[in-house]
């Protein structure tokens, strides 16, 4: 599953409601390690989903004593009180920030362009001169780049730190796809002009530290 598929069929208001099918859940929680965005969705959603229930929850100072009910009465409707609040909150969620955006990013990939890929092949780690990348506003930014590949490495890392050293995004390489040059894609939100850091690291079979293969730094320029 890749980021505008998750966005299209609304796999993060599926996966706090629980409304997800065990095939594509397992998917989107493989999403999840590679997307920034989504994961920083989900926990934003399961944080005030948690915050609702438990304001539901409280029993308000001084209330007046009321007429005790069945036990299994109480528990329905303060399970039907909180999933009405979450899913309240999902709504309102996905349409002041999940919608708005989808229609902007699917907008902008059904969209005729010509997009520039800046090569990282010959990178600053190679000793030659820092890369330039010159992006439109609200475009992606597209790079090309060779990994360094060992047969010891079961996937590679490929990890994105902004100008202030913040993380831009992580996104998972299989042996398989580090055999040839990729194209990588930075999300139009996350770019802005400063230098960049991409490491590349190699992650072992048995779960032990990763190693770092290389390390590029470029330039990003926003064109307007």
């Amino acid at each position: 599953m890749d980021h505008i598929e998750a966005l299209r069929i609304g796999a993060t208001e599926q996966y706090l409601l629980d409304e997800m099918p065990d095939r594509l859940r397992e998917e989107f929680e493989e999403h999840l390690f590679e997307c920034q965005e989504c994961a920083l969705d989900v926990r934003a959603g399961k944080a005030l989903i948690g915050q609702m229930k438990k304001e539901l929850q409280a029993k308000p100072k001084g209330a007046p004593a009321v007429k005790r009910r069945p036990f299994l009465s109480s528990f329905v409707l303060t399970l039907a009180g909180a999933l009405a609040a979450s899913m309240g909150i999902v709504l309102v969620y996905q349409n002041t920030v999940t919608l708005p955006r989808l229609h902007r990013e699917i907008a902008a990939a059904d969209s005729p362009a010509v997009l520039q890929a800046t090569s990282l092949m010959n990178g600053a780690s190679r000793g030659v001169g820092m890369p330039l990348a010159t992006v439109s506003a609200g475009q992606p930014l597209l790079l090309y780049v060779d990994l360094p590949t060992d047969d010891r490495f079961v996937s590679y890392r490929l990890t994105f730190h902004t100008p202030s050293g913040s993380l831009a995004g992580t996104i998972v390489v299989s042996p398989e796809q580090a055999r040839n040059p990729l194209l990588v894609r930075l999300p139009a939100h996350e770019v802005s002009s400063g230098v960049y850091t991409l490491a590349v690291e190699g992650v072992p079979e048995s779960r032990g530290p990763v190693t770092e293969l290389a390390q590029y730094r470029f330039q990003v320029r926003n064109g307007g």
